[in-house]
């Protein structure tokens, strides 16, 4: 039965020409249950989509991939049920309905109208998922600017929101955001425009046409449908939404965004999932015109996460300038110069003021001042940065660190490990509008990650993980069996001690659900121990070796689900256990876990 929730697995496949149909009307007015309403309906696809599918009445994956293609094509949601909506929309395509151009499922750089071969120069391709049958998920989250409640006066365009979308396990292709409303917005505001980046991927004019009422004078939904966004697996896209209110408004109010509004995308298994946003608020009361200027700070979404910073020189006087941080400068209400910044730095181990030279303010690659560290506080006077009335500047602040030398703390000395991170002092921001009116910063300090220095470091990258739920110690008990792959690579110049048994212990459950955790561990390759850390597992300089961890979380305590995490790494580029003291990193772990299965008690 087609009513029920259907999923594809492994759906993408190269397109193929379609043969050609000649147009039949077929009409599906109910369910298609039968074995000839089933062959109608191939018909009809493999004329709408290009299709190729065989016309024998059997719905497997590639028929409920072609609907999805057909329903993604007619904007629909494409979830592979073929409801009222869909099936009208079949019989419409099958009375000779013009089809618009099919969903391309080439790869990458590829149209369906030339046979997959290469785009014509001077095209962009649709946007394609490139992890063709991996599962994936997406998390969504407000970015920090614009802020919550923000108003928008009349004769004001302003963003009200920035979603965060970030893909894990797969490439996410989002088609859709629904935002559920409280109010008749289009009687506040008169457009609403939804961006990736600089880029408009739909424009919506507010009217009682275009805003869809689900609940008679009490609900309302804003639709943007087709966006055709594609979020490249462990990368964030943001979406954001402007809302354009003119001079004349016939109501000034608040508009709220319920928690029930969602994004809908699709992984590269072909699994559609809607995911849902927290409750937002829309500032539409104000009837005031903005005079003022204001500027708020946050950290960018690229800013560098905390990471081990390898490469740092080990000869006196020679520096390594090392990213600590982007931040995001918004300019609103009017245009904004910036004439004065303040950040402060702090040292994990050692004196920041030893182990760093100089602190630079740049704008890509143009240094716009450059400040020699005495102290922990870094101030860049008489700047001159103007930022464009209601536009984003993005600045970044470096670190020219000094060499490592294993030698205690002293000017000109960075010691191994140290961990460095910036913070923009946001209220010590010196900046003014075109009126030349003092503007503040009304934004917290903005914070960047950790650098972790060293001459030597190893990279972690996750490999396949596993979580199943399997039988326990008797009928109807159950338990979880983890795995978690990880690859360490040595730098070329040196090689690298993983302490394996002290890494082990650090493995930890998820949530505190069933027994207690039972974890072993393995390692790719031949057996290669150190010399004197005979029981740490060595990597060669220049190679690499895979680390598995399996784990068994049996039935007892209390049940509920829970997976295996790699809470921290223990290792060292020196073939000794105790000096220099090991390194336990905890940074750049945060996606080396399991999903999470069920289990149950004792």
């Amino acid at each position: 039965m087609l009513n029920k929730k259907l999923f594809a697995g492994a759906v993408f496949a190269l397109a193929m020409f379609a043969t050609a149909l000649t147009a039949s009307a077929f009409t599906f007015d109910s369910k298609i249950d039968t074995l000839q309403e089933k062959k109608d309906m191939q018909t009809v696809l493999n004329m709408a989509t290009g299709s190729t599918l065989s016309i024998d009445g059997v719905v497997g994956p590639k028929t409920i991939a072609a609907v999805k293609a057909f329903q993604t094509l007619k904007n629909l949601e494409s979830d592979g049920i073929v409801g009222p909506i869909t099936r009208a929309a079949l019989t419409a395509a099958s009375e000779g309905t013009t089809p618009a151009p099919a969903v391309s499922l080439c790869p990458n750089g590829m149209t369906l109208a030339s046979n997959c071969t290469a785009s014509p120069a001077g095209t962009t391709p649709a946007p394609v998922v490139s992890t063709v049958g991996q599962e994936g998920s997406i998390t969504v989250t407000y970015d920090a600017i614009p802020a919550d409640n923000l108003s928008v006066l009349k004769g004001e365009s302003k963003a009200v929101m920035a979603l965060k979308i970030k893909a894990t396990g797969s490439d996410m292709k989002v088609s859709r955001l629904w935002l559920d409303i409280n109010k008749r917005i289009w009687l506040s505001a008169d457009t609403a425009t939804l961006s990736d980046g600089s880029t408009v991927l739909a424009t919506m004019p507010l009217t009682a046409g275009t805003v869809t009422e689900t609940t008679v004078g009490s609900a309302w939904q804003m639709q943007f449908n087709g966006l055709n966004v594609v979020v490249p697996v462990g990368t964030t896209k943001i979406l954001t939404l402007t809302i354009n209110r003119p001079t004349l408004t016939q109501n000034s109010e608040s508009v709220t965004v319920a928690a029930t509004s969602s994004v809908r995308a699709t992984d590269g298994a072909g699994i559609s999932t809607a995911y849902t946003i927290t409750a937002r608020t829309i500032n539409l009361s104000s009837s005031a015109a903005s005079t003022t200027g204001t500027l708020t700070t946050s950290l960018n979404a690229n800013s560098p996460v905390a990471q081990s910073v390898a490469g740092l020189s080990t000869t006196a006087g020679v520096l390594t300038p090392v990213k600590l941080m982007d931040i995001d400068f918004k300019g609103k209400d009017a245009k904004i110069n910036i004439t004065q910044l303040v950040a402060t730095l702090a040292a994990t181990a050692g004196t920041v003021a030893n182990e760093v030279a100089a602190v630079e303010l740049r704008d890509g690659t143009s240094v716009l001042s450059s400040v020699t560290l005495s102290t922990a506080t870094a101030t860049f006077p008489t700047l001159n940065i103007d930022i464009a009335k209601d536009t984003t500047k993005t600045l970044s602040i470096w670190a020219q660190m000094n060499p490592i030398t294993g030698a205690a703390d002293a000017a000109g000395i960075t010691q191994k490990g140290a961990g460095i991170t910036a913070t923009l002092t946001s209220a010590s921001t010196v900046a003014t509008d075109a009126s030349f009116a003092t503007v503040t910063v009304s934004s917290s300090n903005v914070v960047g990650n950790t650098m972790y220095m060293y001459q030597y470091a190893p990279t972690f990258t996750l490999g396949a993980t596993s979580a199943t739920s399997v039988e326990g110690s008797a009928v109807g008990k159950k338990q979880g069996n983890y795995s978690i792959a990880f690859t360490v690579t040595a730098p070329s110049g040196s090689d690298i001690y993983i302490d394996t048994p002290t890494t082990l212990t650090a493995v930890a459950k998820t949530a505190a659900y069933g027994g207690t955790l039972a974890k072993s561990s393995s390692v790719s390759g031949v057996t290669s121990k150190g010399a004197t850390f005979t029981t740490a597992d060595k990597v060669a300089a220049g190679t690499s070796r895979t680390f598995t961890i399996t784990g068994t979380v049996p039935d007892g305590g209390a049940a509920g689900f829970t997976g295996m995490k790699l809470v921290n790494v223990t290792w060292t580029d020196t073939d000794h256990g105790s000096s220099p003291a090991l390194i336990t990193q905890t940074w750049g772990l945060s996606d080396f876990k399991t999903t999470e299965v069920y289990v149950t008690a004792s």
